[in-house]
């Protein structure tokens, strides 16, 4: 059995809720349709996860790969961090299938063509194009185990500029 997700999901934004979950909503069906023995955890209030924010300015070194910290626990369900570290490390019990997206914003540009935004998940690298816009949007899926650990950066190539970030990181199957 086969589910095609649709290749014409947009980026959602925080002020974009609705898109958010409807891409969420896309994945949860090709997940329940690929393999029935996987229960998708869209309701439990228990989730394990975080939301994380970088308020403050960070600088995004120019022509470099810069790790970002987080300043802002929005939710952290199951202590995966203490801010201002730059990597969630999965507790005991915490395995499973993770949904983790990276939304990074430059302050005063838009990101330089050749700018990525890097999510690693255990020691699976995934690295997403950064379009010429001030808001860039990354998300992996990817099979996690306890003492895993998750974290991300952006490659600026363009001068040396100040961002602001998201990152959402939750089990969505045990």
């Amino acid at each position: 059995m086969s589910y095609t997700i649709p290749n014409d999901l947009a980026n959602g934004t925080p002020q974009d809720a609705a898109q958010v979950q409807e891409n969420f909503t896309y994945v949860e069906t090709a997940l329940n349709t690929l393999d029935s023995s996987v229960t998708v955890n869209t309701t439990n209030a228990a989730r394990l996860g975080a939301h994380l924010r970088r308020a403050a300015n960070q600088s995004a070194t120019g022509g470099g790969l810069t790790t970002i910290s987080w300043d802002t626990e929005v939710q952290d369900a199951g202590g995966l961090i203490t801010v201002t570290a730059s990597t969630l490390l999965l507790p005991a019990g915490a395995g499973g299938l993770w949904a983790i997206t990276l939304d990074v914003t430059g302050v005063t540009n838009p990101w330089t063509a050749g700018s990525f935004l890097q999510i690693v998940a255990r020691t699976i690298t995934h690295n997403t194009p950064a379009p010429t816009q001030q808001i860039a949007t990354a998300s992996i899926v990817v099979s996690l185990a306890a003492a895993d650990t998750i974290s991300a950066a952006i490659s600026n190539a363009g001068t040396t500029q100040n961002m602001t970030a998201r990152l959402y990181a939750y089990r969505v199957a045990a």
